[in-house]
């Protein structure tokens, strides 16, 4: 009885360790990425309802409307992403042409932006009233993308991602008699008249979920580092404290370095060693 138990123990324990071999082969270590861009996200409806929704102070909409038009609007909330990623290779997952990669990340989106104004074109002083809600997230990503043209200078990426963030710090900026000079990316608020007012309220905190995918291209440089250049489209979910769930559309695009633990396979002209 005691020669079948220490066999079958035996047998658990290599078992056990040619799993745990499976799963070492499963994914190896390959580098670190961080990159800096801008993220945003797409909305098919953008009013004041939806602005009101991520309020948590009603005192922010007591402005007289009356007589004034809706100014343009661009459906999205835009922000500055700052991220880094760990690499791992998958040998599983693919082949000799298509070679796959884990990469597990997580980034900040600072002051993002979105911004409903109103406006009256019959009034001589320029009367206006924008109401710019601005947010922060904190992301965890996970991507699967395969690559291509490894033996090139230039590497292509492509695969599939999805990460998961809470907003924090949100507030809702009402700005009266102010000149919006937009941007892409930002926006420049200028007072028009000594009757300018600006005032700030508390709000609420949103949850996010996006299913996206990512298109790269790393450029070799020096044997172990590669720049890169990635743009990301998809789309996804919402959850505002205390509202409804909603959908959007999604996009990024960021720049960045990434480190290699070995030696890129082919060398680049900034190769110094």
């Amino acid at each position: 009885m005691k020669n079948i138990s220490l066999t079958i123990l035996l047998a658990g324990i290599f078992s056990f360790s040619s799993y745990s071999q499976e799963q070492v082969k499963l994914l190896k270590f390959k580098g670190v990425k961080a990159d800096v861009g801008f993220a945003w996200d797409r909305y098919s409806d953008m009013s004041l309802d939806w602005i009101q929704q991520r309020t948590a102070q009603e005192g922010a909409f007591v402005g007289d409307l009356s007589g004034m038009e809706e100014g343009s609007i661009f459906y999205s909330s835009v922000g500055s992403n700052l991220g880094s990623q760990i690499l791992f290779t998958a040998p599983s997952l693919g082949n000799e042409t298509f070679i796959p990669e884990v990469r597990i990340g997580a980034s900040m989106l600072l002051g993002k932006e979105a911004i409903v104004d109103y406006f009256d074109n019959n009034n001589s002083a320029t009367n206006s009233l924008m109401y710019c809600f601005v947010e922060n997230e904190t992301r965890f990503s996970g991507e699967v993308v395969w690559r291509m043209l490894d033996q090139s200078r230039v590497t292509v990426y492509g695969g599939v991602g999805a990460n998961l963030s809470a907003s924090f710090g949100n507030e809702l900026f009402v700005f009266e008699n102010y000149f919006n000079n937009r941007a892409v990316a930002s926006n420049d608020f200028q007072p028009v008249d000594f009757n300018s007012v600006q005032n700030t309220f508390d709000g609420k905190s949103v949850f996010y979920q996006r299913l996206y995918f990512p298109i790269d291209l790393y450029f070799k440089m020096l044997r172990h580092f590669q720049g890169t250049v990635e743009y990301k489209f998809g789309g996804g979910l919402e959850q505002v404290v205390g509202g409804e769930v909603s959908s959007f559309r999604t996009g990024e695009i960021q720049f960045g370095m990434r480190f290699n633990l070995a030696r890129n396979n082919t060398p680049s002209i900034l190769d110094l060693f």
